[in-house]
């Protein structure tokens, strides 16, 4: 993890999240595999590992780094929602459960995955105009992908309508059916 390090940084782009008590393992800790993946799919989706870094290195008030953290914690959250409170022991798996607290229902975990799916997509939306100003982003092969046509980023989604789902997924569907139409319109 090179973008999210510590416990403070993860909880402040969390809310509704309750403090940890002392020998409670951290919560950074318990989302360490599922940031990593999520920073890895950053990398590979959207910055390039050499701009990443760079981004890695910016202040904490850098708009950029701010709205990579936000992705890459939305992301590794969605991710990690059905196994937060699903525990393994010798004798198989469990559920979380104190006197105090019980588990969510299955619709209110469902509703949570898609608000953090929603949240993911507006940070992406949010970003892709911003990056731009990344150090290296314009030379690298994402500059590239996004560069491809001329509808760079998920307001084609908005201005098609009827989307339903992951915003992202959307775009990744209409942005091949996009680039064979700007090609036919070449032709022409």
């Amino acid at each position: 993890m090179k973008l999210i390090t510590t416990d403070e940084q993860l909880r402040s782009h969390l809310p509704n999240i309750i403090a940890s008590v002392k020998g409670e393992v951290p919560f950074i800790e318990r989302l360490a595999l599922f940031l990593d993946l999520a920073e890895d799919w950053v990398k590979t989706t959207f910055t390039s590992e050499s701009t990443f870094n760079t981004i890695c290195g910016y202040t904490d008030s850098n708009n950029i780094k701010i709205l990579c953290s936000r992705l890459v914690v939305a992301d590794a959250l969605r991710r990690a929602i059905p196994s937060l409170d699903i525990v393994l022991t010798p004798n198989g798996f469990g559920v979380v459960n104190t006197s105090n607290l019980a588990p969510a229902s299955k619709p209110r975990v469902d509703r949570l995955v898609g608000s953090m799916l929603a949240h993911r997509d507006d940070c992406i939306a949010a970003l892709l105009p911003e990056i731009v100003g990344a150090s290296k982003w314009l030379a690298s092969d994402r500059a590239t992908f996004f560069g491809a046509t001329l509808f760079p980023d998920l307001g084609i989604c908005d201005a098609v309508g009827g989307a339903t789902g992951s915003r992202w997924e959307k775009y990744l569907e209409l942005r091949s059916q996009v680039i064979d139409l700007e090609a036919s319109l070449a032709e022409e």
